[in-house]
């Protein structure tokens, strides 16, 4: 079996998503994801895996302040290029565990009225 620090943020999202689907409370093992994650986060911020994660530990309002810089970090930079479910799902997991992160809500908040002005009346 490999180690958790072999996990890439596809493996990371899709075992947090199981515990939180199978309302699993394990903390340490939800912890131990987000402490991993927070490496591959840097290094490759694909979209669906980010909002997975960010989902999944938010299910639990996993409290890990260098975690949720990280994503918001990572989530950032892709935001013009997100789809309306992965914005409104990357705002939930931040307003679900009440963490504000203004530069965050701010690109979201922009792309949205982006999108809202470019779609036919």
């Amino acid at each position: 079996m490999r180690s958790m620090s072999e996990f890439r943020l596809r493996h990371l999202a899709t075992t947090a998503w199981a515990f939180s689907t199978l309302e699993l409370q394990d903390r340490p093992w939800l912890y131990a994801i987000a402490s991993q994650a927070r490496r591959p986060i840097t290094l490759q911020g694909d979209r669906e895996n980010l909002l997975g994660l960010a989902w999944a530990l938010s299910s639990w309002c996993v409290s890990d302040r260098p975690l949720w810089e990280a994503i918001a970090s990572a989530s950032i930079p892709n935001i013009p290029e997100m789809q309306p479910q992965h914005l409104m799902g990357i705002a939930w997991a931040f307003a679900r565990c009440e963490y504000p992160h203004s530069p965050l809500i701010d690109a979201i908040a922009a792309a949205s009225r982006k999108m809202i002005s470019a779609s036919p009346s």
